[in-house]
């Protein structure tokens, strides 16, 4: 439910699941919240899902490989 001085976002032809990506600090969480909260979507942060190796490349400023990614995924689908 929204409020008068919100304005309802209507997704009637959107797909089932929208996935929104894009480089750090873009506003994908904003988005995606702002979009859960006016259409009444449950929002999923696939970040809360990062592995512990994940969480240490970031603190190391270091790229994920494709066998971090690939488990990444692997957890995400599940």
């Amino acid at each position: 439910m929204h409020s008068e001085a919100e304005p309802a976002l209507i997704l009637d032809n959107a797909p089932a699941t929208l996935f929104l990506f894009g480089l750090a600090g873009g506003g994908k969480s904003y988005v995606g919240n702002l979009i859960g909260r006016l259409a009444g979507w449950r929002v999923y942060d696939a970040d809360d899902d990062l592995t512990d190796e994940m969480k240490q490349a970031l603190a190391e400023h270091r790229p994920f490989t494709p066998p971090m990614r690939d488990r990444f995924f692997e957890i995400v689908i599940d």
